[in-house]
């Protein structure tokens, strides 16, 4: 589904913008088209449903901007000041948007990485101790060392195989 998404994402942005510029410049005086600000809200809605093609997204935005300032040039022969700044702006605006977006996508991906392999060590860690494991250190003793404490599983596993080792070692061939 991605797939088909991508290149309707870039061609609605560049369609339906340059398609509100041609009816903008279709009369013989220059007029606003309020049908373009919703175009340009629902290529920023595309961004949001498709962040990842944030950089295609903000050159489709940019070229629609292009286009429509010198389409105004080329129809009318004067560009409006108030016209290339709102160009400038919402094209900065739209950028802005798509990349901040694209970031926090990237953090959000990380972190479930990073909690799909956490809940893959917890799985493993309880097929080898199906028991749970407490370890707690008491810091009410003077000394600053700690105490360990442990749940039958772990001396019956841990302990008696070090103990095992250590007997091991003290044999003498």
């Amino acid at each position: 589904m991605i797939s088909y998404l991508i290149p309707f994402t870039i061609r609605y942005i560049l369609f339906f913008l340059i398609i509100t510029t041609q009816v903008s410049t279709f009369n013989s005086e220059y007029r606003f088209c309020e049908f373009y600000m919703n175009n340009a809200l629902m290529g920023n809605v595309l961004v949001v449903i498709m962040p990842s093609q944030y950089k295609a997204n903000c050159i489709a935005f940019i070229l629609a901007m292009v286009y429509m300032c010198s389409k105004v040039y080329w129809c009318y022969g004067v560009l409006p000041t108030e016209l290339i700044v709102s160009a400038i702006l919402s094209s900065q605006y739209f950028c802005i948007n798509s990349v901040i977006l694209f970031n926090r996508l990237r953090k959000l991906y990380g972190l479930i990485r990073k909690n799909q392999e956490l809940y893959q060590e917890m799985k493993n860690l309880l097929k080898v101790f199906p028991e749970s494991v407490i370890i707690r250190a008491d810091r009410s003793e003077k000394n600053g060392s700690k105490k360990y404490f442990a749940n039958q599983q772990f001396n019956s596993s841990i302990c008696d195989i070090q103990n095992e080792i250590y007997k091991m070692s003290k044999i003498q061939c």
